[in-house]
């Protein structure tokens, strides 16, 4: 009968016990538990989300002018992981994924705007594949498959109204959240095989914001803030072994603390066809008890501007700042972006690039790409 190592027979043992991110969870192979905010629509993603708490759309500010809209974007992205491509051979990784940006209706109803909403605002799929080493060591060749998928996704229901030159509102947010980590590893090592963890969970939270228009001189500076209770959300799932050394399957439980993000969002224009937008934000830690793990408080900053002459259909963005996160893997990321609209009668279309560069400590800088695409209705 073949003999099971001690390494193998400890995998066996309850993933909880181990209070730490569970195999085959490695900061060094995966993000975890690290996340870039993902663009809710092209407008945005063209803006490098310098324009995220203004108040235009309910993403991040429930306080959104009173009007009747239904919009919607897509997003294509890919994340580029050039620092496992610089330490392996045979490299390859997934082209690109499609997905959900986000999607919203408002509809005025009597001194109020409500609306609803919904977004994907953390989202990060990775598959790649690669022979370990830069160079070929007869008896140590392993062939490896990494697939990683992290998922946060928010529903809301928001209304606002008016108070003079200000508007204010309130959402109530949905929130579930979903990881799932895969290593397959072809050698003649016990740790051959398949391992994968996938764990999951739902809470409540909600956000307040407003809006204030601020004449200076014959110009007007707009000004948007809003602060969001993240939900604490309890964790359950499974880890699973399927080893030349043997199989098991484990339950996962864990439970990430609430934590909060704020931030503040300024638009003004300079001449008659050009605006400019500054943003700053913030978040607190959350730690993720059960894994011994805390995603620490994150700051940014950004700064963009908008192109658009009155006689003229099409509408040209661009951005870049810096977004900052402690405890995690990519602590950094500068943030460049593109975009363009077109408006027709009661339609608007466009598109936005966010290009992030993502530096790890003595590591090539790795990419994140995304591009929005959406339309809406007016």
């Amino acid at each position: 009968m073949r003999p099971i190592p001690v390494l193998s027979a400890a995998l066996l043992l309850p993933s909880l016990a181990l209070a730490q991110p569970p195999a085959p969870i490695d900061a060094h192979r995966y993000a975890f538990p690290g996340a870039v905010s993902s663009p809710a629509s092209a407008v945005s993603a063209g803006l490098a989300l310098a324009d995220r708490w203004l108040g235009e759309e309910p993403f991040s500010n429930p306080a959104i002018p009173s009007r009747r809209v239904i919009a919607a974007s897509g997003l294509a992205f890919r994340v580029s992981r050039q620092d496992l491509r610089a330490e392996n051979r045979e490299f390859s990784d997934e082209a690109g994924y499609f997905d959900l940006a986000g999607a919203w209706a408002g509809l005025p109803l009597g001194r109020f705007e409500v609306a609803a909403y919904v977004a994907d605002p953390e989202l990060r799929l990775e598959d790649n594949a690669y022979t370990v080493g830069r160079t070929f060591q007869p008896g140590l060749s392993a062939t490896v498959t990494n697939h990683a998928s992290s998922r946060e996704l928010r529903a809301g229901a928001a209304a606002s109204t008016g108070i003079g030159r200000a508007r204010v509102g309130a959402a109530l947010e949905w929130t579930h959240h979903a990881e799932d980590f895969l290593y397959h590893e072809e050698s003649g090592s016990p740790q051959s095989g398949d391992q994968e963890v996938r764990f999951n969970g739902s809470g409540w939270g909600g956000i307040v914001g407003g809006r204030l228009a601020c004449p200076i001189g014959s110009r007007t500076l707009e000004l948007g803030a809003s602060a969001r209770m993240r939900p604490a959300i309890t964790f359950d799932g499974t880890q699973s072994f399927d080893l030349i050394s043997g199989s098991s399957e484990n339950p996962v439980h864990a439970k990430r603390q609430s934590g909060w993000e704020a931030g503040i969002s300024a638009r003004m224009a300079t001449a008659d066809n050009f605006r400019v937008y500054a943003a700053a934000g913030g978040s607190g830690t959350e730690r993720w008890d059960g894994f011994d793990v805390t995603r620490g408080g994150g700051s940014e900053w950004k700064v963009a501007g908008e192109f658009h002459d009155s006689r003229d259909p099409w509408t040209l963005r661009f951005g870049g700042g810096v977004e900052t996160m402690r405890g995690v893997p990519e602590p950094r990321a500068g943030v460049y972006s593109l975009g363009l609209s077109w408006a027709f009668t009661s339609v608007d279309v466009g598109f936005g690039l966010t290009h992030r560069v993502l530096p790890r400590a003595n590591e090539p800088n790795s990419y994140d790409d995304r591009v929005a695409f959406g339309v809406s209705v007016h």
